[in-house]
């Protein structure tokens, strides 16, 4: 967040909706460059690094959800996280 804001959201509290509604929305983003990059392959343009590039992308999204729901540098509702490098 530091690097888009210049910090000055860093460690604001949300509300559980919007946590919620946040991972939502990245479940989404994930099932439509899925669903999309599927298609294209089948139906447009066959990728000849399909596999791998698929496999690339479900390990970035599983790392990405582990520290959502870690809630890494994330204050929501009353619960505060903050991991030192």
């Amino acid at each position: 967040m530091g690097r888009c804001c210049d910090g000055r959201n860093a460690y604001k509290t949300i509300s559980k909706t919007r946590y919620y509604a946040g991972i939502a929305v990245f479940y989404l983003f994930h099932l439509n460059f899925k669903l999309t990059m599927l298609l294209r392959h089948y139906f447009i343009k066959r990728y000849p690094h399909y596999r791998t590039l698929k496999a690339f992308h479900s390990q970035y999204f599983s790392q990405m959800l582990k520290e959502i729901k870690e809630r890494k540098g994330m204050c929501v509702g009353d619960r505060c996280v903050i991991h030192e490098k």
